[in-house]
């Protein structure tokens, strides 16, 4: 049965329906937080799709839901405390699913964006890495500098 809702809450999502979970207030009450929902929902999608064994269709299909509601959430929610977290999670599924360009353009916009802590750093150098490794040694400097 958890196999069925999950599933609903997911197409759901896609389609663009608001799912809303409730969330614990501070005075015990629910109350209903769709920013919460929607970061959760992509965690939850992610990991799942991270327990699915290597190149099989389920992992695929997961990795490309969760870095899809990753991007909404981050188009949806530019200043949320979970947005950086966010966009580096997509760039994760991404790269995984072999969509390098887009993943490194997401990496881009992490690390050059401000006060984005440890995933700009993150970000930064496996950018760097890359274009260490590509040779491009005056790219991999700048990156090595943030």
């Amino acid at each position: 049965m958890c196999k069925n809702v999950n599933s609903v809450m997911v197409g759901l999502c896609l389609l663009g329906a608001p799912v809303m979970m409730a969330q614990q207030g501070d005075d015990d009450t629910l109350a209903v937080n769709p920013e919460a929902d929607a970061y959760d929902i992509a965690e939850s999608l992610y990991m799942q799709a991270c327990q699915a064994e290597k190149n099989t269709p389920a992992r695929r299909t997961g990795l490309s839901s969760a870095a899809t509601l990753f991007g909404r959430f981050v188009n949806d929610y530019p200043n949320s405390p979970n947005a950086v977290k966010a966009q580096y999670r997509e760039a994760t599924c991404l790269e995984e699913l072999g969509n390098r360009a887009a993943a490194d353009a997401v990496l881009e916009k992490i690390a050059a964006r401000k006060g984005a802590g440890e995933f700009a750093a993150a970000a930064a150098y496996k950018l760097a890495t890359q274009a260490t490794t590509l040779k491009h040694r005056d790219k991999a400097r700048n990156y090595y500098s943030i």
